[in-house]
């Protein structure tokens, strides 16, 4: 017969015996990575909101062996466009996504690809939000210039 210890896998295992200091410390260190500047700042005043940000998502999924940052950057875009109501998380996430090595084309189709799965107003405003973080992030473009090039020709 197998112990706990032994039914649990080794993702289950290696948490499990960590404290939450060492947990909330791995979590900072992948979420600055991912946001490409320290972000002890932000979570502090959180306080146990933010501590539950850094050691959750970054701690313990983004921290995960099986997807680089890049990767998983492209799942949260396609996942916070399919769900939609989540503009300010995505615009945080365009950045992150450019920080840790996607193209602005990238994040274009990554977009596009949802509508598929999560039909064309969640795909609309995901591209509104990607055309005016990019006008922001590039110094104040006009929205038609900063959507990526090509991404708004008319099909020949």
């Amino acid at each position: 017969m197998a112990t706990e210890t032994e039914e649990k896998t080794g993702s289950e295992q290696h948490i499990q015996g960590e404290t939450q200091e060492t947990r909330y410390e791995r979590g900072l260190k992948k979420m600055s990575e991912v946001y490409g500047v320290p972000v002890e700042e932000f979570v502090a005043p959180l306080r146990d909101l933010g501590r539950y940000m850094v050691e959750f998502p970054y701690g313990d999924i983004y921290s995960r062996d099986g997807l680089a940052v890049r990767d998983r950057e492209i799942a949260t875009i396609a996942m916070l466009t399919a769900l939609g109501g989540r503009e300010p998380q995505l615009r945080v996430h365009m950045a992150s996504a450019l920080n840790v090595g996607l193209t602005a084309d990238e994040l274009y189709e990554i977009i596009i690809h949802t509508v598929v799965f999560a039909g064309f107003p969640t795909a609309i405003n995901a591209l509104s939000v990607l055309g005016d973080f990019l006008s922001q992030h590039r110094g104040g473009q006009k929205n038609s210039e900063a959507v990526p090039s090509g991404s708004l020709k008319k099909p020949t």
